[in-house]
């Protein structure tokens, strides 16, 4: 069986070599499983973001055509109370349910609460309610809210 013999020039791979070339490939794979993960977490947070703005945006107009309608009963709601707020859990777009949302069952993740105010401004004066309409949801991250607010006041 006839031997190879290394001349002089030749150079072969050390374990040294290897073991760096290694190290640099790992680095590389870790960071872009890092990059992609981080990727994927921002994409569903502005999902999840942009759901709730849509959810909050469906009972603020929901809101404003039962306004249409429906004015003096926003203020009976109000009457009834006794309370200068009060708030109602919106879940599904009425006013059947006062109190707040005591889970998340808007879409499986998200709880949407309305909360009204009257503003009583005096003798001679329209009344005016503030609404807030909240949309809460929770992950990894900590809690979450998207909130939009609205004075309505009555218009002939």
């Amino acid at each position: 069986m006839k031997r190879f013999k290394k001349s002089k020039g030749d150079k072969g791979q050390s374990l040294v070599e290897l073991l760096v070339a290694l190290a640099l490939i790992v680095i590389i794979i870790v960071a872009v499983v890092g990059l992609s993960a981080l990727s994927i977490k921002a994409a569903y947070f502005a999902k999840r973001q942009t759901m709730a703005k849509r959810y909050v945006e469906e009972a603020m107009e929901w809101l404003r055509a039962y306004k249409r309608d429906n004015w003096y009963n926003i203020l009976n709601y109000r009457a009834d109370t006794n309370l200068n707020n009060i708030d109602f859990c919106l879940n599904s777009l009425n006013f059947d349910s006062p109190g707040s949302c005591s889970s998340y069952s808007l879409g499986g993740v998200f709880k949407r609460e309305l909360m009204l105010y009257k503003y009583d401004l005096g003798v001679g004066q329209k009344p005016k309610i503030k609404a807030t309409v909240v949309v809460t949801w929770s992950d990894s991250a900590g809690n979450h809210i998207t909130k939009v607010e609205s004075i309505f006041s009555l218009t002939e």
